[in-house]
C-alpha cells in the first residue's frame, strides 16, 4: 500500500511541475506562441 501511495505522490508533484512550468520552458527555448499552442493538448493532462 505505502507504494502505491509513494508513487500516487510523486505523479501528482510531477503533474504539479509540469502545469507551473511548461510554457515558460517552451519560450527559453526559443518556441514560439504557435509551437506553445500546438503542444497544450499533450501537457492538458496537467491542467
Amino acid at each position: 500500500m505505502r507504494r502505491r501511495e509513494t508513487i500516487r505522490a510523486r505523479k501528482a508533484g510531477e503533474k504539479h511541475t509540469v502545469r507551473i512550468h511548461w510554457r515558460e520552458l517552451a519560450k527559453q527555448y526559443g518556441l514560439g506562441r504557435n509551437a506553445i499552442e500546438w503542444m497544450r493538448p499533450a501537457f492538458q493532462i496537467c491542467e
